[in-house]
């Protein structure tokens, strides 16, 4: 899978959490996006249901603030949507440096193999 061994390289994490992680990105992105859109970034993104799959049930829980607090002083692109998925990257152990790379990292895979404007589409879904 290109985009968990990306995450992989990128983050220095196991395959476990890099799977674990962009399903939590690409299950948000499922959540907010009408069916058409998310159709094309699943034409772009090999194995999607296996991704989707494996990303752990989770919202967000007053633990995960710390976690939201300690991220604001680095990208603060995607906060909100991070919020949305603290539970479930902390159930995959990764910290806020870490969980806050995930989507930038999938933005530009995404845009790497994008013809049509989806990556545009997605940074709205993150905003």
């Amino acid at each position: 899978m290109e985009l968990v061994n990306l995450l992989v390289e990128k983050l220095g994490i196991t395959e476990k959490q890099a799977i674990g992680g962009a399903g939590l990105v690409l299950k948000l992105a499922k959540e907010k996006m009408p069916p058409e859109d998310f159709k094309k970034v699943s034409d772009i993104v090999p194995e999607i249901d296996k991704i989707l799959e494996a990303a752990p049930e989770g919202g967000l829980v007053s633990s995960g603030l710390g976690m939201l607090n300690s991220f604001i002083g680095g990208n603060a692109s995607g906060l909100g949507s991070l919020a949305s998925m603290v539970e479930g990257f902390s159930k995959l152990d990764l910290d806020a440096e870490k969980a806050g790379n995930f989507i930038p990292i999938v933005l530009s895979f995404i845009e790497g193999k994008d013809e049509g404007g989806i990556k545009n589409l997605l940074e709205d879904v993150f905003k």
